[in-house]
């Protein structure tokens, strides 16, 4: 089962934060990014206020849409069965930043304009998430030379990378057909929305992964 890393975060004591949004729906996935399982989470949403812990601990993630950022904290879970590290999220569209929350103690905290809110709680659902990749090690990506660029998340392991560019397209999260990683710290998580992509430049250290 997939973990959160230990990455700690103080919660500042005055914050301005702007968006209003809300999430759809995600999926239990494993590393593996083959999945097909029933979904454990839901979560209630509490619109324009942040979320607090009585630890003040979380993860930050940025440049990750509010979707991904539900199923991330939605696919996490611990050794135990039913025993999530993600107990809910908080939302600020705007700035594309993503809080996981890991104190089962969570709870809605004060007015915030634009910043959600959610509460997970258990649920029962079913989606299926379904990919396979072929790895190009120690090559970097390389996309037609008309296609966008490679979308960049900030503050993702080389398996999430994976699992968000395996998940359902969104309109903000287009079609990913691969990924580029390069497992170093302040290395973005690339997301190619545009094929065919091929292997590139030899580049110690990075990994293309293409859809197949």
């Amino acid at each position: 089962s997939a973990s959160l890393p230990q990455i700690l975060f103080k919660l500042p004591s005055n914050r301005n934060m702007n968006v209003a949004t809300a999430a759809l729906l995600a999926a239990i996935a494993f590393p593996s990014a083959v999945v097909g399982q029933d979904t454990t989470r839901c979560y209630d949403r509490y619109k324009d206020t942040y979320c607090k812990n009585p630890d003040k601990i979380f993860r930050i993630i940025r440049g990750i849409d509010k979707d991904e950022c539900k199923y991330l904290c939605t696919t996490y879970k611990g050794s135990k069965p039913g025993k999530p590290v993600c107990f809910g999220y908080e939302y600020n569209y705007d700035r594309e930043r993503c809080e996981l929350h890991q104190d089962d103690d969570m709870k809605k905290g004060g007015k915030a304009d634009g910043i959600d809110c959610y509460i997970g709680y258990d649920c029962k659902g079913s989606l299926q998430y379904e990919a396979t990749y072929t790895l190009y090690k120690d090559r970097t990506c390389k996309g037609p030379k008309k296609a966008p660029a490679p979308r960049k998340i900030y503050g993702v392991d080389k398996d999430e990378c994976k699992r968000i560019c395996t998940r359902d397209p969104t309109k903000e999260n287009p079609e990913c057909v691969g990924y580029e990683y390069y497992d170093a710290r302040n290395q973005p998580c690339e997301l190619f929305s545009e094929g065919p992509l091929e292997k590139g430049s030899k580049k110690d250290g990075y990994s293309c992964y293409v859809k197949d």
